[in-house]
């Protein structure tokens, strides 16, 4: 993640965090994106997971 940071000049979270003591908007942006990802991810894996089960058990039934 830090080269893709630097190619668009931006900072690292480890410097953002080092030199800013106060709190900052980048500082929370950098902190819980990843986690809101991670919780949409696995929402959308788990839709994907239900209509493809409930795909081949259907399939399965009408056979």
């Amino acid at each position: 993640m830090g080269s893709v940071l630097e190619f668009f000049s931006i900072s690292k979270p480890s410097d953002i965090y080092r030199h800013h003591t106060r709190p900052s908007l980048i500082n929370y942006f950098l902190i819980f994106y990843p986690i809101v990802f991670m919780i949409i991810g696995s929402f959308i894996g788990g839709i994907i997971a239900l209509k493809a089960v409930t795909k081949n058990s259907s399939k399965q039934t009408k056979d």
